[in-house]
């Protein structure tokens, strides 16, 4: 319900596009542009090109303003450089334009008459189910059946978070209409600080195809944050799936190392949650935060060898098994020669033991291990007492 889909009823193509930003705010009015003014974003413009820009030259914008012209002229690319207007020309008479642009307009605001009362009963369910009130089987399939669109075999859970954000004024509605024309048969609702999505697809896959691309414009304007779950078919797991998304949020703000990365996949954080989780019971069971006796006494050695030599084999290692023990792709991971990643796998086969190359069970352990110190050092702000002195001998001699 808001400009995208506006533009797209337009049946005419649009002989010149100037966008400068996504279109987000859902017009309230339309206004033909007559004069130098003010423009505002809530207010769609229409103005006849052929009969020049100068009147565009002399407007102000205070955000982003969007005018829809007739006629066949174009501005020089130079006018745009320090503009915020989104320029579209359309090659048809200023009273079609108009008939065109108002007829859509119409047909938008009777049928977001017609969703809102089953979108405000979504979000009315979505909230018992995340807050976590008790809602029984059989009831909550039949409440599905009322879902703005309904659930196809598979569903994962997307949820788009602003906690972080300095911005306290996010226009929750209209991000929700424009992520519509993006994703228009998901469901999708405004849960606390977030933007909860049930987005469907048809078959098993453990990394639906989610058009991220498209989120990223609204993310890096609103300071956003998106999670992305693995799918399921059972309905009951939405909250499971909200909380494993919204974890991974968070994991990923402590452990990325890419300031500019805003998407993360739950796929990818699978091991960081799973030591994430053991870390919670464990200082709950244990009353203290040393998780790091969870982890296998050779990553220490390793750790300690890092730490006199100023070396990176526990990094090694875990790009090692991550990449199936194959030396070409741990180096191409690391960007190094596969000659030095040679020498370093030696050294740590030297320091831990030969098994460390051909025990699955050896190397599973040991990259859980992995993750475990980053855990303890990045989440418990701890670092580890390497005191032990490097064994004379392979650890497992």
């Amino acid at each position: 319900m808001n400009l995208h889909a506006l533009i797209d009823n337009i049946s005419s193509s649009p002989v010149y596009s100037h966008i400068v930003s996504p279109i987000i705010e859902r017009p309230k009015s339309i206004y033909f542009l007559t004069k130098q003014q003010h423009l505002s974003g809530q207010v769609l413009y229409i103005m006849d090109s052929d009969k020049g820009f100068d009147i565009l030259a002399g407007c102000t914008v205070s955000n982003f303003a969007t005018v829809i012209c007739s006629g066949t002229e174009k501005p020089e690319e130079a006018f745009w450089d320090t503009k915020k207007i989104n320029i579209i020309c359309y090659k048809v008479a200023l009273p079609e334009l108009y008939n065109m642009v108002n007829d859509s307009f119409i047909q938008l605001e009777q049928a977001f008459d017609k969703v809102s009362d089953k979108d405000e009963r979504f979000q009315h369910i979505l909230t018992q189910i995340l807050d976590a009130k008790t809602i029984e089987e059989n009831a909550l399939i039949q409440l599905t059946k009322t879902f703005p669109n309904p659930i196809q075999n598979f569903y994962c859970v997307i949820t788009i978070d602003f906690f972080l954000s300095r911005n306290r004024n996010i226009p929750y509605q209209e991000l929700i209409d424009y992520l519509r024309t993006i994703i228009p048969n998901a469901n999708m609702a405004q849960y606390q600080n977030s933007i909860v999505i049930l987005f469907p697809y048809e078959r098993r896959t453990f990394a639906p195809k989610v058009p991220v691309d498209k989120f990223t414009p609204i993310l890096e304007k609103y300071d956003g944050y998106i999670g992305i779950s693995y799918g399921s078919t059972d309905i009951y797991s939405i909250r499971t799936l909200y909380l494993l998304a919204n974890n991974t949020i968070r994991l990923a703000q402590g452990l990325s190392d890419d300031s500019k990365q805003r998407i993360f996949f739950f796929d990818d954080y699978l091991l960081d949650n799973l030591v994430n989780f053991a870390s919670s019971f464990f200082q709950k069971l244990m009353n203290n935060d040393e998780i790091v006796y969870l982890a296998h006494p050779g990553i220490t050695y390793l750790m300690r060898y890092d730490k006199e030599y100023n070396s990176d084999l526990c990094q090694v290692l875990k790009q090692y098994v991550l990449n199936g023990s194959s030396i070409s792709r741990t180096a191409a991971e690391m960007y190094m020669h596969r000659n030095t990643v040679q020498r370093k796998i030696n050294k740590i086969a030297e320091i831990v033991g030969e098994e460390v190359l051909k025990d699955g069970a050896l190397q599973t352990k040991l990259l859980i291990s992995a993750y475990i110190v980053e855990h303890y050092k990045r989440f418990c702000n701890r670092e580890l007492r390497l005191t032990t002195p490097l064994p004379e001998i392979p650890f497992n001699s």
